[in-house]
């Protein structure tokens, strides 16, 4: 690859780029020298900016004074434009570029310019063929906080990359969609920054995913084959992680054409800054394997209309778990419950006649039953030495409490302790629906330990749930 850039150092010799240039870097400029920004050549530096916002910053000078003269350019027409044509650096494409200032150098009797200078940014940029077929794709993670709090369950190898401080990368592999496994991979140093989170802010980049076809080097795909089951993969571990995570950077490898490699970067998805990030019911003990084997289910929910769903379940489970108002926490899991409930007792029941009375429970004045029936649907009765039934009806006045102001009826010392229930029934219940059976947290203990799982002294842990057969 060209030199004009040094977004990483490439190594032909070695086939991967120098990752150890972007971990935990604020930010890299990864061109200085000739573009062309709407037909006009000129001189163009290109910043990708990590921290505390993942952008790309560009700055472009005309020069082909000649050619902008004797055009209709006019610096007007040029700023009222929200997005301009991509701009072009050697191999490098900003795409849907937007222009943030802009000023030009024009003759006083004439409307014609002689220069100018435009700056702005973008949410994406490509280096190479994005459509191309790769034999294995690098996936660049900020922020991946549950790998901070499952690290122990990871293999840890020393690495030789790594020049300063701990050399240590710890790593776990996954099956992934049957034909492919994904290797994440976090070194000792970004562990060590998000396990800070109270001391630490922003966003960074701290962890590699590898993934490669589970046949070897036969298996080939381009980005556009898999970009849809990734970004559903970080949809379903932004539920674990406490915040939205999502892939900024990929860098692809074709070990028959190193000509047809790219790099693709791409920050529109939404990325939580770590002081942002809530404690979810993922701990320690938790399987992260388990869960991402859950992938599959929660892959066919998806496909049966429900991202919009699990979109506004995972926006108000994430604020419920960060926030300190009582008043959000409780209306946004209120909110969770809701829908969940829903595909529970409604999208989810296979009887006719038992699916219409479900429905009904919908109306109105219906609340406290309907979750009464969603908790039953999963496990949590009395039969099985779970009382949790006995708050359902505080939780809902906790609730209402928060959205109608006038006449609460729940003492303002037992708000949190029933927003946790709330939080709790909602983890359990989305771990049910797909199939999750690993170790989770206890909000809802009376113990002075708190957030620990579960029966976590027998060492045997089942799900107080009913664990589905999926």
């Amino acid at each position: 690859m060209n030199n004009s850039y040094d977004i990483f150092s490439y190594d032909k010799k070695l086939n991967h780029f120098n990752i150890s240039s972007i971990v935990l870097e604020p930010k890299r400029t990864i061109y200085n020298n000739i573009a062309q920004l709407l037909g006009y050549k000129g001189r163009a530096i290109i910043e990708l900016v990590i921290n505390p916002k993942p952008l790309v910053l560009w700055d472009f000078e005309c020069l082909d004074k000649d050619a902008l003269f004797n055009s209709n350019f006019n610096v007007d027409s040029f700023f009222s434009h929200k997005e301009i044509a991509n701009l072009l650096a050697d191999k490098i494409t900003i795409l849907k570029p937007r222009c943030k200032k802009v000023s030009g150098v024009g003759s006083k009797t004439k409307d014609k310019y002689s220069e100018f200078h435009a700056s702005g940014y973008s949410r994406e940029f490509v280096i190479g063929e994005i459509d191309s077929e790769f034999n294995a794709l690098h996936i660049y993670i900020p922020n991946f906080y549950v790998h901070a709090i499952c690290k122990e369950h990871s293999i840890k190898r020393d690495d030789a990359r790594w020049k300063l401080g701990d050399k240590s990368t710890h790593i776990f592999d996954v099956d992934f969609m049957n034909e492919w496994t994904i290797s994440f991979e976090t070194r000792a140093a970004s562990l060590d920054w998000m396990n800070n989170r109270f001391g630490n802010v922003g966003i960074f980049i701290t962890t590699i995913a590898k993934l490669w076809g589970k046949e070897g080097a036969n298996k080939k795909a381009t980005l556009g084959d898999l970009k849809n089951d990734l970004e559903q993969l970080f949809m379903l571990l932004s539920f674990a992680n406490g915040g939205y995570i999502n892939p900024i950077l990929y860098c692809s490898y074709n070990r028959d054409d190193e000509d047809k490699q790219f790099i693709y970067f791409n920050s529109e998805k939404e990325i939580s800054s770590l002081e942002d990030i809530g404690r979810s019911w993922f701990m320690n003990v938790s399987d992260i394997k388990k869960y991402i084997e859950c992938y599959d289910e929660f892959s066919s929910l998806l496909r049966n209309g429900w991202c919009s769903a699990y979109k506004l379940i995972l926006a108000n489970y994430l604020i419920a778990i960060s926030t300190d108002s009582w008043q959000i926490a409780a209306s946004s899991i209120g909110a969770v419950i809701e829908r969940l409930s829903y595909l529970l007792l409604v999208e989810d029941e296979k009887d006719a006649t038992v699916k219409n009375s479900n429905t009904k429970l919908f109306k109105p004045g219906q609340s406290k039953q309907r979750l009464k029936c969603a908790l039953e649907k999963i496990g949590l009765i009395e039969s099985r030495g779970i009382d949790d039934i006995n708050y359902v009806s505080d939780f809902i006045d906790t609730r209402n409490d928060a959205v109608h102001p006038i006449n609460q009826k729940v003492p303002d010392d037992k708000r949190w302790e029933l927003i946790r229930y709330g939080i709790q029934w909602a983890e359990e219940m989305f771990l049910y629906r797909i199939g999750y059976s690993g170790w989770y947290g206890n909000r809802i203990s009376k113990s002075e330990r708190d957030h620990q799982p579960f029966n976590a002294g027998n060492g045997n842990f089942v799900p107080r749930y009913f664990v589905k057969k999926t």
